[in-house]
């Protein structure tokens, strides 16, 4: 789901956003928003994180104000799947190193392959049902977001919006 966070200052661009609003592919774009200042956080062929507002964006790619009849899709706190968390701490951490920190704080535990949410960790994170990709294709995968409360918790170094 693409949205703005001002908790974060992060927009989520998906696929669909992009090809709607640019037709082009993420990388292109990727580069386009880079050379105009912009914070691309990370990118892959599904989605692309990136560290501006919805309009910073618009003007680095079209040039212009934007019209106001834009859809910027959900804007407001969101949480966060472990690869998120990740590409938003200094130095950026792979998913399954956040998911060992969440682990040794006691706030996860795997059972029979899976993350499962301690006491602890339902302050912070909750299960999202989401459509497999890959060798789970067609199945629902259950994962764990979580609030940017827990980065701090595990004591990591997040760039907090000004």
């Amino acid at each position: 789901m693409s949205g703005y966070d001002p908790a974060t200052g992060v927009f989520e661009l998906t696929a669909n956003n992009a090809r709607e609003w640019f037709g082009d592919a993420y990388d292109r774009i990727a580069k386009t928003l880079a050379k105009q200042g912009l914070d691309v956080l990370f990118v892959t062929d599904s989605f692309l994180l990136v560290r501006a507002t919805p309009r910073a964006i618009w003007i680095a790619l079209n040039g212009k104000p934007s019209t106001g009849k834009d859809k910027w899709g959900v804007i407001g706190p969101r949480r966060y799947a472990a690869l998120y968390l990740g590409h938003l701490v200094k130095p950026q951490l792979s998913a399954q190193a956040v998911n060992k920190l969440l682990d040794a704080a006691g706030l996860i535990f795997r059972d029979a392959g899976e993350w499962v949410l301690t006491a602890a960790g339902k302050r912070y994170g909750e299960y999202v049902s989401a459509a497999g990709k890959g060798v789970h294709s067609g199945d629902v995968v259950r994962t764990v977001h979580w609030d940017l409360g827990v980065l701090d918790v595990l004591g990591l170094d997040w760039p907090k919006p000004a």
